[in-house]
């Protein structure tokens, strides 16, 4: 009986000092010794701080998850806006220009990437024609509707 209450008594004083202290370095102390001699492995003060962990973990992933989809979601939001943008001021020039978008052209302008539509854009203030225009544009992608 009195081994077993020196072994409660020494886990309480472990308990207590693993509680008490902030100290980075002792705290590795104290996780190398729980490791090496297995104290501790199972009991309900461990198994709540585990629970708590592991609850914080999960907490602190769908946080970050969130946020990194919300970020995602705005850039990829930002991008497609400028895209969009540029293919209508792609197609009001060829418009002014040109007097009519031809309904294959508006297709294909469609989905192209802004990197094109910028080419285009400067295409469509330069060419003396909608077929010289024509010229500029890139092949059509596999999925019909361009580079993308």
């Amino acid at each position: 009986i009195q081994a077993v209450e020196e072994e409660t008594t020494r886990r309480r004083l472990f308990i207590a000092l693993v509680s008490l202290t902030d100290n980075e370095e002792v705290l590795e102390m104290i996780e190398q010794y729980i490791e090496e001699e297995g104290v501790l492995l199972d009991t309900p003060f461990l198994r709540k701080l585990r629970r708590e962990g592991w609850e914080e973990g999960r907490e602190e992933g769908h946080r970050e998850g969130r946020e990194e989809g919300r970020e995602e979601g705005h850039r990829e939001g930002r991008e497609e806006g400028r895209e969009e943008e540029r293919s209508r001021l792609v197609h009001r020039t060829i418009l002014l220009r040109f007097g009519a978008v031809p309904p294959d052209l508006d297709a294909h302008l469609r989905g192209l990437s802004l990197d094109a539509l910028e080419a285009l854009f400067e295409a469509a203030l330069t060419a003396p024609s909608l077929e010289v225009f024509r010229a500029h544009l890139p092949a059509p992608a596999p999925n019909g509707n361009g580079v993308g």
